[in-house]
């Protein structure tokens, strides 16, 4: 592999950061391959490495594979994915006599 790739598999936690903040991503929510492609392009600009644009679609390719079996995307269809990343759960709404209203 080469140096991009160990870098993403490194910081997968921080890339899935970054991914979220680009892109409006919660847990369970779908992921397209497009996104994924820009997002790695940026989080490695963002680290001072740039790729020729067919080694950015092997190593996006790798590292999708990566988090498929990491479990932190199901595969859908060729170019979607599901994101089972419960860190990015959003909160559940707390009924009003939970949350402290009376009535």
């Amino acid at each position: 592999m080469n140096e991009a790739y160990n870098l993403l598999i490194n910081e997968k936690e921080k890339f899935l950061g970054f991914y979220k903040f680009r892109f409006p991503v919660f847990h369970k929510s779908n992921v397209f391959y497009r996104d994924i492609v820009y997002c790695v392009k940026y989080y490695l600009g963002s680290r001072n490495l740039t790729l020729k644009d067919k080694i950015l679609e092997k190593t996006t390719q790798d590292f999708i594979k990566h988090l498929e079996t990491s479990g932190i995307l199901n595969y859908m269809s060729p170019k979607t994915w599901l994101l089972n990343y419960p860190e990015f759960s959003t909160v559940t709404p707390v009924p009003g006599a939970e949350a402290g209203v009376q009535n």
